[in-house]
């Protein structure tokens, strides 16, 4: 039933939209495939800050470019996302570092749904609370690519 119900909606999707309907179906598909590749580097142990930059910097071209085209408005908001990206990073990185932010607290560490995770994953958890939040961020700059009068990037 979702599988119809899921198809039901492209359809729709591409008959309101039109090409621009279309275009964003498979922009969500290439961002969707884009998280994958990402959550499976994380599992086999790629640097968690390298995979978030790259998984960022491709989504925002997904999003940015395929979207819109190319043309000097979406260079400007490819290279703001970018910026506030690295500033991000910095500043996230800075007070995860100095709190000792990561993994789970006692509470959560105690709860009954925990005891069926594996604790041992050798991932460092400052790294991936920071890369969540930056990307956070990022997708919420790429989701509506408008510019401050609302014209589309």
């Amino acid at each position: 039933m979702l599988i119809i119900l899921g198809l039901i909606l492209m359809i729709v999707i591409v008959l309101v939209g039109g090409d621009r309907g279309a275009m964003s179906l498979i922009a969500l598909a290439g961002n969707i495939l884009c998280l994958s590749l990402a959550i499976w580097l994380y599992a086999v142990g790629a640097p968690v800050f390298l995979v978030t930059a790259g998984a960022g910097i491709l989504i925002s071209c997904i999003t940015l470019f395929y979207q819109n085209g190319t043309n000097i408005k979406t260079w400007s908001a490819f290279l703001a996302v970018a910026i506030t990206m690295c500033v991000l990073f910095a500043f996230i990185y800075l007070v995860v570092w100095k709190s000792g932010a990561g993994g789970l607290n006692e509470i959560q560490a105690a709860g009954e749904d925990v005891f069926y995770y594996n604790m041992n994953l050798d991932i460092s958890m400052p790294k991936v609370g920071n890369s969540r939040n930056c990307t956070q961020h990022v997708r919420s700059c790429d989701r509506y690519g408008t510019d401050s009068n609302n014209f589309r990037i």
